[in-house]
């Protein structure tokens, strides 16, 4: 099928938005092809019945003042609110304010700013260092959440880089979207001169074959061809061995692509990355003054062992997290047991009967990025001695492909803002 376009984008996630935007604005032609029936990749947002803000199930939090994002925000005229960095945790049988929290983690993560010679692993890193068990308990739990990453594989280099950029914490705020990153996504999309983009939703690639100058696009339904691709599937897509579920055949072999297995790419059930929302008839943890005003709630060696609240707002919303290897565990569950492993966390941390959190529970909310079939995963993370893997796949192919997302952008990667400027990136290259 001739397709009559510049540019073939695929994904319409943050990165393949912002290559389509990019290349539109340098004049060029710009078909982008999504699998799934919705923009937006792993950013997926829902609208809430209960409350006048954003429902998250994918991305949540915009880390710090990255360009990238706050560019967006600010001309899309979006609200944005600062999220409170204050911790509670569970520690011998109470469950209490954590002021030690950020001190633990900063007394934990001092050295590897001294790291000098080859890379290791940060398990390897805190073996070695001088701290107290409880430090380095704190540290490996912050580090399987916030990257969702295995310590015996995430490089301690670049935690060293990402510990310098949020290591202050009151100097690195963090902010969600009042509306949610949906809203940042359709605006991204709706500033696209529509005269030189097409989007085609529903149209899951499966082949690529090319040759310099020359790329046909095979999906289930039909082959699209243009002189140059950007292609911004998640790493866990091109990770799939050759005739697995949502695998996609390059023919001939991108010499790069052998580099994706240097990097990781943890997982998230927001109930690895497993991520669960729960809207209960009130917020029943308010009526202990200890816990009132919490913002992130720790559990550790529960299904769920990281929780938060929707400070600064009030609401009725828990949303738990497992992050990592905590999270292989629930890779295969089924709603149903989420719920229970859920409704069990929530009970080890306030200490509450099931039967009292079960009868309370109005909505529940799961989405597991690891089995998603679009996805497998949800965001990266550099691997011990892989520095130069995102550099060189990201790296364009014969003047005609070039890869993107927020794995492959070494400023700001596992970030919708790293998404973003790979993305804007790929595209000027694509639009020379």
């Amino acid at each position: 099928m001739r397709s009559g376009v510049d540019i073939i984008v695929i994904g319409a996630g943050a990165a393949g938005l912002a290559a389509a935007k990019e290349a539109t604005q340098h004049g060029a032609r710009v078909l982008v092809l999504e699998g799934r029936d919705r923009i937006g990749g792993r950013i997926h947002t829902l609208a809430s019945p209960s409350a006048p803000f954003a429902t998250e199930l994918g991305a949540e939090f915009v880390h710090g003042r990255p360009d990238s994002t706050w560019g967006l925000i600010r001309n899309l005229e979006l609200s944005a609110y600062d999220v409170p960095f204050e911790h509670h945790e569970r520690r011998h049988g109470r469950l209490a304010k954590a002021d030690d929290f950020d001190a633990r983690l900063e007394d934990a993560m001092r050295g590897l700013a001294k790291l000098r010679g080859p890379d290791v692993s940060f398990s390897n890193y805190l073996t070695r260092s001088r701290v107290s068990e409880l430090k380095r308990r704190t540290a490996l739990d912050f580090v399987k959440g916030f990257d969702a990453a295995d310590p015996e594989r995430i490089s301690a280099r670049s935690l060293a880089k990402e510990w310098a950029d949020i290591g202050n914490t009151e100097d690195n705020t963090q902010f969600r979207l009042l509306t949610g990153y949906g809203a940042l996504v359709a605006g991204l999309l709706r500033s696209i001169d529509r005269r030189l983009l097409k989007l085609r939703l529903r149209e899951q690639v499966t082949g690529v074959h090319w040759k310099p100058g020359e790329a046909a696009i095979h999906t289930r339904r039909r082959v699209y061809r243009a002189p140059r691709v950007v292609i911004t599937l998640p790493l866990g897509i091109l990770q799939c061995p050759p005739g697995g579920p949502g695998a996609v055949h390059f023919d001939p072999p991108v010499p790069a692509l052998r580099r994706v297995h240097d990097i990781g790419f943890g997982g998230v059930v927001k109930v690895l990355l497993e991520k669960v929302l729960l809207e209960f008839d009130r917020p029943f943890w308010e009526d202990d003054e200890d816990t009132a005003d919490a913002s992130f709630l720790h559990t550790p060696g529960s299904a769920f062992p990281t929780w938060w609240t929707a400070r600064p707002l009030r609401s009725c919303r828990l949303t738990g997290w497992a992050g990592g290897p905590v999270a292989d565990a629930l890779s295969n569950a089924d709603e149903s047991r989420l719920r229970r492993c859920a409704i069990q966390s929530l009970a080890d941390l306030f200490h509450r009967a099931r039967g009292f959190l079960g009868a309370r529970l109005c909505r529940f909310h799961a989405h597991n990025w690891l089995t998603d079939p679009f996805s497998r995963g949800a965001y990266s993370y550099a691997l011990v001695g892989q520095d130069t893997a995102a550099s060189e796949l990201a790296r364009p192919v014969a003047g005609t492909l070039c890869f993107a997302g927020e794995a492959l952008d070494t400023e700001n990667p596992a970030t919708v803002a790293g998404a973003l400027t790979s993305g804007k990136r790929a595209g000027r290259w694509a639009a020379r």
